[in-house]
């Protein structure tokens, strides 16, 4: 009964939560299924998934907490209108951009960075601490 009640919890959960810096392996894994691919490089311990219309690779630092996360529309397309800032305001407050330059970069109230690139449709958030 306890498996179905957590079944029943994972199937329903809103499939626009969005992976967070800070996020570790298990919350992510909560968010998203187990990962398609883990790889360990110089960077970090690398996870990739694929949900809701996002391919997100998150890279966790030797505490196990994601300090880069790099989202991707899947299959490829535009960043609907509101998304690339929801996804920002998941990850930081107080956003503040570049103007209407490619790319647009970004920078928050804690000293986040994020870059959306236009041409390929990902948006690149760190916390520069790794």
């Amino acid at each position: 009964m306890k498996i179905l009640v957590i079944l029943l919890a994972a199937l329903l959960a809103p499939l626009t939560s969005n992976a967070r810096l800070g996020d570790t392996a298990v919350k992510l894994e909560e968010r998203y299924g187990k990962p398609i691919s883990t790889e360990v490089t110089n960077l970090g311990i690398v996870h990739q998934y694929i949900k809701g219309g996002l391919a997100i690779a998150a890279v966790l630092n030797k505490d196990g907490k994601a300090y880069t996360l790099v989202y991707k529309k899947w299959p490829a397309s535009v960043f609907e209108e509101g998304k690339v800032e929801a996804l920002l305001n998941s990850n930081g407050s107080g956003w503040k951009h570049n103007g209407r330059y490619a790319p647009r970069l970004y920078v928050s109230k804690e000293g986040f960075t994020a870059k959306c690139s236009v041409i390929d449709n990902t948006l690149f958030v760190t916390s520069l601490v790794k």
